[in-house]
């Protein structure tokens, strides 16, 4: 190669088709982020819409007027008598139903009440016209701290079992009379006892320890709402 052909050598056109090269890459990497972030917004709007026809649904089978159903963007209260109330907490891809008190079970006990059985019907019917949206049902029982036995051999926990038996109370329940199978949706029962306390849910602080649940059941308001079956619906959000 002679020398002037050496300094002719023009470099600018492979330069400017890697720079091409590069910005097409870049463009691509950001059209494919694009899409699926608008996919998963539009999964989460999809989501939200059903959790709020679910509760409208609710709404319609309580027959409750508006000043009985109390809403804000991310829970909602049902006041289904005098006394008594549930909960509905939303979250992107959860809807969490709370039964506090003795609205499900009377004190101490671990068998459905007649309202129970009636609240649990209803819910149920509304449950399986949104069943093809809805990935998970869990159930858990929940307690306070107060221990209603005598029996005191090792091991055992009797806030524990009474949230076991609970749990299963509602899910044979829905399995029985509601018509769920759980050959053809995943639907569980599980229980936390008294470790898991309202004020533990919505705690800032990570750490917790038996000082902290002794202290969130230091008032019969705090224990009502300790005693508890949460009714979790889980969305895809993929």
């Amino acid at each position: 190669m002679h020398q002037d052909e050496v300094y002719n050598f023009n470099f600018w056109p492979a330069f400017s088709d890697l720079m091409l090269t590069i910005l097409l890459v870049i463009i691509s990497i950001l059209f494919i982020y694009i899409t699926k972030s608008l996919t998963h917004y539009h999964k989460l709007d999809e989501i939200e819409q059903t959790q709020w026809k679910i509760i409208e649904e609710l709404k319609s089978e309580f027959n409750l007027p508006n000043d009985k159903v109390s809403k804000d963007t991310t829970s909602c209260v049902f006041r289904i008598g005098d006394n008594d109330s549930f909960f509905i907490d939303l979250s992107p891809d959860a809807q969490r139903f709370s039964f506090g008190g003795q609205i499900l079970f009377k004190f101490a006990q671990d068998t459905l009440s007649v309202q129970g059985k009636s609240i649990l019907w209803k819910i149920g019917e509304v449950i399986r016209k949104n069943q093809e949206k809805i990935e998970e049902i869990q159930i858990q029982g929940h307690t306070d701290t107060t221990n209603k036995t005598n029996i005191t051999y090792e091991g055992f926990d009797f806030n524990l079992d009474l949230g076991a038996k609970r749990a299963m109370r509602v899910y044979m329940y829905m399995i029985n009379e509601s018509g769920f199978n759980p050959d053809e949706m995943f639907i569980s029962a599980t229980t936390y006892g008294k470790h898991v306390p309202t004020d533990r849910r919505k705690a800032e602080v990570k750490t917790w320890n038996r000082d902290s649940t002794n202290r969130a059941n230091e008032s019969k308001e705090k224990r009502d709402l300790n005693r508890r079956i949460e009714l979790v619906l889980k969305f895809p959000s993929k």
